[in-house]
């Protein structure tokens, strides 16, 4: 990928993996760091999605749970929240995904 320019094209490949999305209160890092320090706790998709709420086309939904004196922001089990990576904060919602690639 050393020798690459923007004139020379490379297809891209599928990569065969499995993505796991882990809520807040599975994730381990966090469940260790629950126990020592802190008292909010995200992961960084519910945070980034916090930040950009104010201009977000797309519905979400954020569950805060109180476990003691912490807080602990979590996305429901079944919900789309994590397929959400692109144009989130368009000033209206991307009817056609071929229709965006041939206008750009």
């Amino acid at each position: 990928f050393d020798r690459i320019t923007t004139r020379s094209e490379k297809p891209l490949r599928s990569i065969k993996r499995i993505f796991h999305t882990v809520t807040t209160t599975d994730d381990p890092v966090i469940r260790k760091l629950a126990k020592t320090q802190g008292n909010v706790f995200a992961t960084d998709a519910i945070l980034a999605t916090l930040m950009s709420c104010t201009r977000s086309v797309y519905s979400w939904d954020i569950v805060v749970q109180r476990v003691g004196s912490k807080l602990f922001f979590d996305k429901r089990d079944n919900s789309d929240f994590a397929l959400r990576t692109l144009s989130v904060t368009l000033c209206c919602m991307v009817s056609d995904h071929a229709t965006l690639l041939q206008t750009s």
